[in-house]
């Protein structure tokens, strides 16, 4: 069992991982510990956690190779197993100003993204990089796997809409890469043109603050493989129609676009055990 504590050793967070055997084992953990038997109520939620091996990196040149990269990330950290970047979208750089590092193991993800963390600054390229875990789509072990190119954006402010939405992301990416968003209350979904433009969504999106609001980004997956978890969403009915960003924007009247049929799983699943000390709830 892993703890995860502060430096006065307190366990503010209230959640712990554990790790069994197997994957089978686990499961079976995850079933009983969440069950009508566990009646003292100690844990709320339990679920498999994600072996997380990949970094996400932000503030790199744009005209570095995926060599270059790994041979810099190489020498300044441990067991680098690979880079992943993105070209830019008309070719003319190798990377779009961020990579994925992929390490041997979480222990050697974690250990690298302390070291980079503690000194941001190179020297060489004269500009300061963010580290950041990369966020895994959950579904890619489903044999009826298919890449999402819609994201889920939740705990937004309470007098968020479209335009004022789109007006604040508009500052941070290349807002031509939309395709459809529709605002529920302190929840979005947001269609792109392609998965490496969603990835891209995503990993900025995740961690941003528009007030004093920390927004949750994830992958939106297909409705009936949430059917049982989301009933929170009910309201939202039971086939959401995403307006495109043009008739939002003009009348608001809905139109079908691929996010329709999406919802918020991934958000809610957390990949560690919750408790309910000092009043945390899960939400």
């Amino acid at each position: 069992m892993r703890l995860m504590v502060d430096f006065s050793g307190t366990n503010r967070g209230g959640f712990a991982y554990v790790r069994y055997a197997n994957p089978e084992i686990a499961r079976s953990a995850v079933n009983g510990l969440s069950g009508p038997k566990n009646k003292k109520n100690v844990i709320k939620k339990a679920s498999m956690s994600d072996d997380n091996c990949v970094l996400f990196v932000m503030g790199i040149p744009v005209h570095l190779t995926k060599d270059e990269l790994f041979e810099h990330f190489s020498r300044r950290t441990e067991r680098l197993h690979g880079v992943t970047t993105r070209p830019s979208s008309n070719f003319n750089s190798p990377n779009r100003g961020f990579c994925f590092l992929e390490y041997a193991n979480h222990s050697y993800a974690a250990q690298a993204r302390r070291e980079l963390l503690l000194d941001p600054y190179v020297q060489e390229w004269r500009s300061e990089i963010t580290v950041n875990w990369s966020i895994p789509d959950k579904q890619k072990n489903d044999p009826a796997y298919e890449p999402s190119k819609n994201i889920f954006v939740n705990n937004l402010p309470e007098d968020i809409n479209f335009q004022r939405l789109m007006s604040f992301l508009a500052q941070h990416m290349d807002v031509s890469h939309y395709v459809n968003c529709k605002v529920i209350g302190t929840k979005a979904f947001i269609g792109f043109t392609s998965r490496d433009e969603a990835e891209f969504a995503l990993h900025i999106i995740e961690g941003m603050k528009i007030g004093d609001k920390i927004l949750h980004a994830s992958w939106a997956r297909p409705m009936q493989k949430n059917r049982d978890r989301d009933q929170d969403y009910a309201s939202c009915n039971a086939r959401l129609r995403f307006p495109s960003i043009s008739e939002e924007s003009e009348n608001h009247s809905p139109s079908h676009s691929p996010c329709s049929g999406y919802t918020a799983g991934s958000v809610q699943e957390f990949s560690f055990l919750w408790w309910s000390e000092k009043g945390n709830t899960y939400n």
